[in-house]
């Protein structure tokens, strides 16, 4: 056989049966198999599964696993995202296995290396069991942060705990992503107060503490490494990581001492690995639209006029990238100065805000037809979602959202990091309660 070949042959079989080990995980094997992606407590370690290739039979004599559900490649011109099915059932997939029913998916991931999934098809099947648990009452989103992020999630969710009156309400599925307090303002108020001062979205900048930018299935953006959280897990984006600033901010919130900020940040090393943390994130059904909308590029509204102009604004321009900024960031820019200086009197922004005002970019209209007809979305592998950190929901222990984690760190390095992590947090508080008692 022709090494080209075979090599091209043996890696599209293995991505086959990876996603039909998907599909199959998530729409036949899902409710008999137990997720061990929980959420971590202080003091418990987190089991999450290490990373180990699956035992797959040979290949010889196997029958290729049936997808069960329709496949259906015709795609109409426009999605009906305002249209909500009145409905009395559950939706028929969970969001990742509506993602999965599209060929033109599956070929993008066949397209690459078979590493991107193979190794990890023990966090894939607690994700999609997960997804499947909750289904029918919350929405999942994804998002992946650099392994730095979990002391900082640990430190101020156990602080919080222990500091806070309302510390009875975190459960163990619950954890702070963020450690600012910002006003309860639902979607639709963000964006028309945000669009009128500055013209469009851009969560780069200040509005990166607030926004929190996520896909709505696991291998969502699929093939766009800016766009795809999976690739985030998979390879360090060189994302902004809390500094000793945050820290210190940290302990001040709580009135405690900044003595043992360098030994916490010393627990970092004990669960680095060469992934990134992968959060599972879900938002009671009820509450996602108060806090999420369909979202482009950097945040901005899933206005087809606007994205329409700047795509015209790329074309039109012979070069690619103008003083260290691409050709697309200048179309934004220049497009959000006309938004911010014009404002209804441009007709562009006017149809935008009223786009808003009347709920064009609600997330739980889009995700009705995402989870019952994804053949009818012709751009489901370049939509994303932005979430607002509101005091009501995100960062609500008692809103219902729940967190999970999961990571390539073994088990008995986390055990070590949660042991040394508590003993720190005692020494913290007991020093505070021992200058309260003189």
């Amino acid at each position: 056989m022709n090494k080209l070949f075979k090599k091209d042959w043996l890696k599209r079989g293995w991505m086959e049966l990876s996603v039909a080990l998907l599909s199959f995980f998530c729409g036949i094997e899902g409710k008999q198999m137990q997720p061990s992606g929980t959420k971590p407590v202080i003091g418990i370690p987190q089991p999450v599964p290490r990373v180990q290739s699956p035992i797959i039979p040979k290949a010889q004599g196997m029958q290729k696993p049936v997808i069960s559900t329709p496949i259906v490649q015709k795609v109409p011109q426009v999605a009906p995202v305002k249209v909500v099915q009145n409905q009395k059932t559950a939706d028929r997939f969970t969001q990742t296995e509506a993602f999965l029913q599209l060929t033109r998916v599956r070929d993008l991931m066949m397209a690459e290396s078979s590493s991107q999934y193979i190794p990890y098809l023990n966090i894939i099947s607690d994700c999609l069991v997960k997804e499947e648990e909750l289904k029918n009452s919350h929405y999942a989103f994804y998002h992946a942060t650099g392994n730095e992020w979990r002391l900082a999630q640990d430190l101020y969710t156990q602080l919080y705990i222990r500091q806070n009156s309302l510390g009875k309400q975190v459960g163990e599925t619950f954890s702070f992503l963020r450690f600012e307090d910002f006003a309860g303002v639902n979607a639709q108020e963000f964006l028309v107060n945000e669009l009128k001062k500055n013209g469009l979205i851009n969560d780069t900048g200040e509005l990166a503490a607030i926004l929190l930018s996520v896909n709505v299935s696991l291998f969502g953006n699929t093939g766009r490494s800016s766009s795809c959280t999976w690739n985030y897990f998979l390879t360090d984006m060189g994302h902004k990581i809390p500094d000793r600033k945050v820290y210190s901010k940290m302990m001040d919130k709580f009135g405690l001492t900044h003595k043992y900020i360098d030994e916490l940040l010393s627990l970092i090393k004990l669960y680095d690995t060469k992934e990134n943390t992968l959060l599972q994130i879900f938002v009671p059904q009820n509450k996602i639209d108060e806090i999420g909308y369909l979202a482009w590029s950097k945040g901005m509204p899933l206005h087809e006029g606007s994205i329409d102009w700047i795509k015209k604004y790329m074309r039109q321009k012979s070069w690619t990238t103008k003083k260290g900024k691409h050709v697309a960031e200048w179309a934004m820019e220049d497009l959000a100065q006309q938004f911010k200086k014009e404002q209804e009197k441009n007709p562009l922004f006017k149809d935008l805000i009223e786009s808003v005002q009347e709920g064009d970019f609600s997330v739980e209209d889009y995700l009705k037809i995402y989870r019952n007809k994804p053949w009818e979305i012709p751009d489901i592998n370049h939509t994303q979602v932005r979430l607002i950190f509101s005091a009501d929901v995100l960062l609500n222990p008692g809103a219902g959202v729940e967190f999970y984690r999961y990571s390539t760190v073994s088990k008995t390095r986390l055990k070590e990091y949660y042991k040394r992590l508590n003993e720190i947090i005692d020494k913290i508080v007991a020093e505070k309660e021992g200058e309260e008692n003189v």
